[in-house]
C-alpha cells in the first residue's frame, strides 16, 4: 500500500525543493526535479511524497538495502546519499531492525550506562553529505541530521521550526501561535530512593527538554541555548520565563528541593591519557598521533596542548617566580635553580614580526596558508627544517622551510592570523610545556582545594603552560596570551613558592624517644616575607630520616636576612631511636615535550577516537610513550552573566539588576543569597590555619565576596533596620561576622571589619580582634591593612584606660592627685588625673605632643553621675597646646567639695 509523507517540519527544506524517491535494490530513479532526495527504508511496497510534485513508486523489499554482513541498510542508504550532488533525507520505519545502530549523533549514544562515563557521540564521516534521518523504530520520532558541507551562502543548514503570526484571536487573554510546544507527563512508575551506597538506592530522572552539546573544535559561542528576543511593540518583553510549582518535597538524601534554575559552569575533572601506538610526520612537520590504552576518551579538544609524560625533565627547583609587570613591559619569568637547562636544551632566539598576517580584505577565511614568507627584524640563528613558534594573543609552532635572507622567514604553513610585533622564537625550550607541581590538582591530595560538586574530579589535572623561550641563567618565559601580547606585563598566579633559597641546617633534640626541640640556621636566598600570623610564606621543607614508632614532623618557623632562623616541632613522634633532618628546597616543576593540537575528530571513522593531528612538536614524541592532553592553561568561569540598561531614566519603577521576591514562612536559617567557597582555609595565605610549609598550600589569596564597580550611592541599603536572630540563636546586625569554620579563638591577629584606601597609598582600617575583644581604628596609613599609620585608636576589653583606650604607641598610664594649678602630671601621653579642687587647669607635659596631634579626654565628678547632672559646670576643654612640650586642659567650675576625674590621651 502507499504511504504519504506530508510533513517536513522536522527539518529545513529549500523553498524550491521537489523530491524524488529512490528504489532500494536497483537504485533506479525517475527524475522529477532537481532538489532533495528522499530514501525510504519502507516495508511497504509504495511511497508517496507530497511536494511540488507528487510521485508514487513501487519499492522492493527492505532487505534489498542489506547485505550478508548484517543489518546495514541505514549505512548503505546514507552511502547512497553521499553519491548524490544534492542533500538527501532518509526515513526509517518502525518495522525496520533495531539491531542496526543509529547513524551520526544517534540518541542512544548520548546516555551512558554509569554516571561517571564520558559520552562520545558518533558523528558523520567526511564523505557524507548534508543529510537528514527520521528514525521511527522505537515508536517516537528520532530526527538525526548531518551538516558536513556548507549550503546556502557558505553556512551550514540547521533544522528549523518557524511559526509566523499575522493575527490573534479576539477572546480576552488569548494566546498566539507557538513555534514549538513541548510537554511531558510522568504519571506513575517513578522512584526516588536514597542512594548513599551503591546498590541501596534508585532514582528515576525526569525532564522535558534535554540538550547535549559536544564541542571538540574551537568556536566562540553565542550560547548553547541562544535566545534572541526583539520587542518592537509595547507590553511585557520577557526573554526567558520559568515557573516551578512544587507540591511534593525532597524525600531522599541528595535531593536539592525545589529550584527555579540551576546553572553549573565548572572546569571538568577528567583528563585524557594514553600511550602512543603510531605516529606519522607530514612534510610540513605536523604530526598524526594514533593512541592506545586510552583513559577518559572523549575529553580531547582542539587548540590544547598534547604533552609527553614519559620524557619530562625536572632536575632542580623553582628559585624565583616573576609575574608580568605592565609598567616595565615584563613577561612571566621563572628562574630555575640547579636545573642546567642551558646545557640540556640550549637557549632560544627571538625576533619580531614586522607586519600583520591576516585575511586582508577577504570576507572569507584564507587560513591555513602554505609557504608563507614573512618579514622579521632578523633571521639570524633561524634554520630551515627547524621549528619556530609565533606568539601574540595566541600562538602556533610551525616548520621553517626556508630562510631567504637576513630579514625574512618562510614557513611551510601558517594556520591563523598574527599581529604585527608578534614574537617569533626558535630553539631551546620554545614550544615545550611548563608545570609548577604546586598547581597540580590531585583529588586524592588536593591541598585544601575542593572541586565543585558537579566537576566529576577523578584525574590528576596538570596546569601545563606553553614556554615562549629560555635564556641565560636558566630563566624561562611563559606564554600568557588571550588579552596580552608577549612581554607586556602578563599577570600570573601560581601556588608555587615565589622565591626559594638553598641550604641551611636543622638540628633536632630527642629525649625519651620524643622530639622535644629543634634549631635552624644557615642557608641563603630565602624570602623574609611573612603572613599575618608570622609564618614564612616560602620556607624550605624539613625532611626527617630515621627510625621511630610514629614519625615526628618539623617546619621552619622564621627566616631573617634570607637565612633560616628557627624551626617548630609539629609532631614529637614516639619511639625515636635515630633522626636526621635535611633542609630541602622543595619547589618542584616539570618540563614536557609538547605539541599544539589542531584536530581530534577522525573524519574517516566519524568519531573522536583518540587520534590527534598536531602542529610540529617541541621535543620528540616516541611510540609507547605515555601522553596526556591537559586542560587549557587559562580557565575562566561565570555562573551567571546578566546585563541590564536603559537610555531613559526610570520615572515610576526603578531599574533593577537582580530581583528576588521571597514569600512564605521564612526563618532565621533561611537566606536571600548564599555563596559558598568550598575550599579550605589551609589553601589560602593569611588564615589562622595557613600551612605554607606544605608545598602548594597558603600561597594564594582567597576570593572576594560581593563587589560593586562604578558609581553607586550605597553599597548596601536596608529599608528597615535588622532585628531578630541570625540562625535563630545569634545576634542581629547589618553586617554579621560569624566564626564558622574555626572558633573565634583561632583569630589571634584579628581581622579588618572595614578598610578604605587613602591618598597616602595605604588603607585605613577598622579592625577587630575576637580573642582580645579590642577594636582598632587607624588613620593616615601608608600601607594596606592599616600599616604604618599616622595614628591609631583602640578600645576594648581592658582596665588600663577608659574601655581600654590606647593612643598611638603610647600606652603608659600615670595617675596623680594634685591640688596645684596648673596640675602637673608626669611625662606620659596617656593617663588618669584627679584634681581635688575645681576651677583649675590641668597641664600634661610630654615631648610627644605635635602640632597635628589629636587628643581625647573623658571626665566625671566624684559623687555625681552621670556627668550631665553636674549642672552649670562648664565641661573641660583643651585651652592650650605647646607642640613638643605640653597640653593644657581647663576643667571649668565644679560643685564645691567634688573632685574632678580626668582620663586623657593623645594620638601621635
Amino acid at each position: 500500500m502507499g504511504r504519504s509523507l506530508r510533513s517536513t517540519a522536522g527539518f529545513s527544506w529549500h523553498s524550491k525543493a521537489t523530491y524524488r524517491p529512490g528504489y532500494f535494490r536497483e537504485l533506479e530513479e525517475r527524475e522529477v526535479a532537481v532538489g532533495r532526495i528522499v530514501v525510504s527504508l519502507m516495508l511497504s511496497s509504495a511511497l508517496t511524497l507530497s511536494g511540488s510534485t507528487s510521485v508514487s513508486q513501487t519499492s522492493t523489499p527492505l532487505d534489498g538495502w542489506r547485505t550478508a554482513t548484517g543489518p546495514n541498510g541505514i549505512a548503505k542508504a546514507i552511502s547512497y546519499c553521499a553519491s548524490e550532488s544534492v542533500p538527501c533525507f532518509t526515513y526509517i520505519p518502525g518495522g525496520y531492525s533495531q539491531d542496526e545502530p543509529q547513524p551520526f549523533g544517534g540518541l542512544f549514544n548520548l546516555y551512558p550506562v554509569d554516571r561517571g562515563k564520558i559520552v562520545r557521540p558518533i558523528g558523520p564521516k567526511m564523505n557524507e553529505r548534508t543529510t537528514g534521518v527520521l528514525d521511527m523504530r522505537w515508536g517516537v520520532p528520532h530526527w538525526l541530521f548531518s551538516g558536513s558541507f556548507p549550503e546556502k551562502n557558505g553556512e551550514l543548514s540547521a533544522p528549523e521550526f518557524v511559526m509566523n503570526n499575522t493575527g490573534y484571536g479576539q477572546r480576552r487573554e488569548s494566546w498566539g501561535g507557538t513555534a514549538l510546544h513541548l510537554m511531558s507527563a510522568a504519571y506513575m512508575g517513578g522512584r526516588n530512593f536514597t542512594n548513599l551506597l551503591p546498590g541501596l538506592g534508585d532514582k528515576t530522572n525526569f525532564n522535558t527538554f534535554l540538550m547535549n552539546s559536544y564541542k571538540y573544535t574551537q568556536t566562540q559561542d553565542t550560547g548553547q541555548i541562544a535566545q534572541f528576543a526583539r520587542c518592537y511593540g509595547n507590553g511585557d518583553c520577557v526573554g526567558h520565563q520559568i515557573e516551578t510549582f512544587s507540591y511534593g518535597g525532597p524525600n531522599a538524601n541528595g535531593d536539592e528541593a525545589t529550584e527555579s534554575m540551576r546553572y553549573i559552569a565548572v572546569q571538568g575533572g577528567a583528563v585524557f591519557g594514553a600511550n602512543i601506538d603510531r605516529l606519522e610526520k607530514g612534510i610540513d612537520g605536523s604530526l598524526e598521533i594514533v593512541t592506545k590504552n586510552a583513559v577518559n576518551a572523549g575529553t580531547q579538544g582542539e587548540g590544547r596542548l598534547l604533552i609527553d609524560l614519559t620524557q619530562k625533565y625536572n632536575i632542580g627547583y623553582v628559585a624565583r617566580v616573576q609575574s608580568g609587570d605592565q609598567t616595565k613591559s615584563k613577561a612571566i619569568e621563572i628562574t630555575c635553580g640547579g636545573c642546567s637547562l642551558e646545557a640540556k636544551y640550549g637557549v632560544s632566539t627571538k625576533t619580531i614580526l614586522l607586519t600583520a598576517l591576516g585575511n586582508g580584505t577577504s570576507e572569507v577565511n584564507t587560513f591555513p596558508k602554505k609557504d608563507v614568507t614573512v618579514p622579521v627584524e632578523s633571521s639570524a640563528s633561524f634554520s630551515a627544517g627547524k621549528v619556530a613558534c609565533i606568539f601574540d594573543y595566541d600562538y602556533e609552532c610551525e616548520l621553517v622551510s626556508a630562510v631567504p635572507d637576513n630579514t625574512h622567514l618562510t614557513f611551510a604553513i601558517i594556520r591563523m592570523p598574527h599581529q604585527v610585533k608578534s614574537w617569533i622564537v626558535t630553539g631551546g625550550l620554545t614550544g615545550y610545556a611548563w608545570e609548577n607541581e604546586a598547581d597540580r590538582f590531585d583529588p586524592q591530595q588536593s591541598n585544601g582545594i575542593r572541586a565543585a560538586p558537579n566537576t566529576g574530579a577523578k584525574s590528576v589535572v596538570r596546569l601545563a603552560q606553553p614556554i615562549v623561550m629560555n635564556s641565560l641563567g636558566d630563566v624561562v618565559t611563559l606564554f600568557a596570551g588571550r588579552s596580552f601580547m608577549p612581554g607586556t606585563g602578563e599577570p600570573y598566579v601560581t601556588r608555587a613558592y615565589s622565591q626559594m633559597g638553598l641550604g641551611g641546617i636543622v638540628e633536632v633534640t630527642v629525649s625519651e624517644g620524643l622530639v622535644t626541640a629543634c634549631t635552624a640556621n644557615g642557608g641563603s636566598g630565602y624570602s623574609d616575607s611573612k603572613d599575618s600570623y608570622g609564618n614564612p610564606i616560602a620556607p624550605p621543607q624539613v625532611m626527617l630520616r630515621g627510625t621511630w614508632v610514629s614519625p615526628p614532623a618539623i617546619h621552619i618557623g622564621s627566616i631573617r636576612g634570607g637565612t633560616l632562623a628557627s624551626c617548630i616541632v609539629d609532631a614529637q613522634g614516639s619511639g625515636i631511636t635515630s633522626v636526621n633532618a635535611i633542609v630541602a628546597p622543595v619547589n618542584a616543576y616539570d618540563i614536557y615535550p609538547s605539541a599544539k593540537v589542531w584536530q581530534v575528530y577522525n573524519t574517516s571513522k566519524g568519531s573522536v577516537d583518540g587520534t590527534f593531528w598536531t602542529n610540529p612538536s617541541s621535543g620528540s614524541f616516541r611510540v609507547n610513550d605515555q601522553i596526556e592532553q591537559p586542560h587549557f592553561y587559562l580557565q575562566n568561569t561565570k555562573g551567571s552573566y546578566n546585563q541590564i540598561g536603559t537610555l531613559f531614566p526610570a520615572t515610576q519603577t526603578g531599574n533593577t539588576g537582580l530581583v528576588y521576591f521571597m514569600g512564605g514562612v521564612l526563618t532565621g536559617t533561611d537566606q536571600a543569597s548564599l555563596f559558598s567557597n568550598l575550599s579550605q582555609n589551609v589553601a589560602y595565605a593569611g588564615s589562622p590555619q595557613s600551612q605554607p610549609w606544605i608545598p602548594g598550600r597558603s600561597q594564594i589569596n582567597p576570593p572576594m565576596g560581593h563587589r560593586l564597580r562604578g558609581p553607586f550611592s550605597a553599597g548596601l541599603v536596608m529599608d528597615d533596620p535588622p532585628f531578630g536572630r541570625v540562625f535563630n540563636n545569634q545576634g542581629s546586625a547589618v553586617v554579621y561576622v560569624w566564626c564558622h569554620a574555626h572558633p573565634c579563638s583561632s583569630y589571634t591577629k584579628g581581622f579588618n571589619f572595614l578598610e578604605s584606601r587613602n591618598s597616602r597609598a595605604g588603607g585605613d582600617v577598622v579592625s577587630y580582634n575576637p580573642v582580645s575583644a579590642v577594636w582598632t581604628i587607624t588613620s593616615g596609613a601608608t600601607q594596606p591593612d592599616g600599616g604604618a599609620p599616622n595614628c591609631t585608636y583602640s578600645f576594648g576589653n581592658s582596665l588600663a584606660s577608659p574601655c581600654g583606650v590606647k593612643s598611638g604607641s603610647y600606652a603608659t598610664e600615670s595617675t596623680c592627685t594634685s591640688t596645684a594649678s596648673p596640675a602637673q602630671c608626669g611625662s606620659s601621653v596617656a593617663g588618669k588625673v584627679q584634681v581635688a579642687a575645681s576651677g583649675r587647669s590641668l597641664v600634661i607635659q610630654s615631648t610627644a605632643f605635635k602640632e597635628s596631634t589629636g587628643c581625647w579626654f573623658t571626665y566625671d565628678v566624684t559623687g555625681i553621675s552621670p556627668p550631665e547632672n553636674i549642672g552649670t559646670m562648664l565641661p573641660p576643654y583643651i585651652s592650650e597646646k605647646t607642640p613638643g612640650r605640653s597640653i593644657t586642659i581647663s576643667l571649668g567650675i565644679a560643685p564645691i567639695g567634688h573632685a574632678v576625674n580626668v582620663q586623657f590621651g593623645c594620638m601621635n
